[in-house]
């Protein structure tokens, strides 16, 4: 079956580490399809000097990176036409040489609006993939929701990673029947279990450390200053064995690092940045624990990945992540309650149940037959 999956969320040029989970799909999917990307860039992103040199192709042929106009921070119920004026060219030539079977778009809105829109020029079927935030947070702005309940409701099918999200789109005028929840693979060639010891022997952190790991964008969703507040009664119990290592880059990033400075817990903070996948392995496999702030989510990469790995977590109680927790080994806690996460924090690290998690299921090979599956309904 020949493929188009159209999404901004997908490593670029300017932006390679972002979208890694699409990547990992489309690789798992050309196994048994042909696939082809359309991954705009966001104009705001090109240096001025650099445009003319921005590529327009990846060196494999098999993504195309248009560029995406729009007006910033304006209209943005009318960024699904902008999106797909943005790319229409680029798509035009794609399609003179190869006509897609079926059309993705990842991202409700603006990338799904494109999606449904290039479908239909080729009177083809469209399915929207919904992450989260597209439809649990956009979708409470009035005209914006318009624009998304309008794109789900014309795509043939809609793929939600998580039960909750299922139900947010149902909640959005999407029959039950055109709705097909399917979860989220890590690529577990990476993330899967290894002796703790020897992982972390592998990034230089001592044996009889106390260490947890906080991995994701530095933005307020993922309201990373409830890690960095909660960090001041855990060093005040472990004191200098403790370390919490944030994986990651983002705009709060300065600020997250002031917060540190002012509440004294600085030396206990290492902000690394972001990084390629396989070291972000390494840090889940030598961690203690997982932990995740945010306000909303739907279900994330990040936890998929820390299960894979053997590592449980700590994790704010939102979108889908109770639907992936195990009560014997996660815990959950309320959003934006700093003393929850310290109290849940220092239980988990006393527990001396034993307990194994079960050998996680979370692969991306499987979600691409899964996936296999939906296209098949068409």
């Amino acid at each position: 079956m020949k493929l188009l999956l159209i999404t901004s969320t997908y490593p670029t040029p300017q932006a390679p580490r972002q979208g890694v989970f699409n990547r990992l799909l489309v690789l798992a999917l050309s196994k048994s399809h042909s696939v082809r990307v359309i991954a705009p860039v966001p104009w705001t992103s090109i240096r001025p000097l650099s445009a003319k040199k921005f590529p327009s192709r990846a060196e494999d042929n098999l993504v195309i990176h248009p560029t995406f106009y729009y007006p910033p921070r304006l209209l943005r119920w009318t960024y699904g036409s902008w999106y797909w004026h943005s790319i229409h060219a680029s798509f035009r030539r794609l399609t003179a040489d190869y006509r897609p079977d079926v059309i993705l778009g990842y991202w409700a809105h603006p990338d799904g609006e494109a999606a449904v829109r290039a479908a239909r020029s080729l009177n083809v079927p469209a399915i929207v993939m919904v992450g989260g935030s597209d439809v649990r947070i956009l979708a409470k702005d009035g005209k914006r929701k318009v624009a998304i309940q309008s794109v789900l409701q014309n795509a043939n099918r809609v793929v939600a990673f998580s039960q909750d999200l299922a139900k947010h789109v149902a909640q959005l005028g999407v029959p039950s029947e055109r709705i097909d929840v399917v979860y989220r693979g890590v690529d577990r060639s990476l993330f899967k279990p290894r002796d703790r010891t020897e992982a972390r022997a592998s990034i230089a952190v001592d044996a009889g450390s106390i260490l947890l790991v906080w991995v994701g964008r530095l933005v307020d969703v993922k309201n990373p200053a409830m890690a960095i507040r909660a960090v001041v009664k855990w060093k005040q119990i472990y004191g200098q064995r403790f370390r919490l290592v944030i994986i990651g880059d983002g705009s709060l990033k300065a600020g997250l690092e002031q917060l540190a400075d002012q509440l004294g817990v600085r030396q206990c903070c290492s902000f690394l940045g972001a990084m390629p996948h396989a070291q972000i392995a390494n840090w889940f496999q030598a961690a203690d624990l997982t932990i995740l702030t945010s306000h909303s989510e739907g279900v994330p990469n990040v936890l998929l990945e820390s299960i894979a790995c053997g590592t449980p977590f700590v994790a704010t109680d939102v979108g889908g992540v109770r639907e992936i927790a195990d009560p014997q080994a996660d815990k959950l806690i309320a959003a934006d309650d700093v003393s929850a996460l310290q109290d849940a924090v220092v239980a988990k690290l006393a527990d001396r149940s034993g307990y194994l998690r079960p050998e996680s299921t979370y692969d991306v090979n499987d979600l691409a037959k899964r996936m296999t599956d939906v296209f098949e309904k068409l």
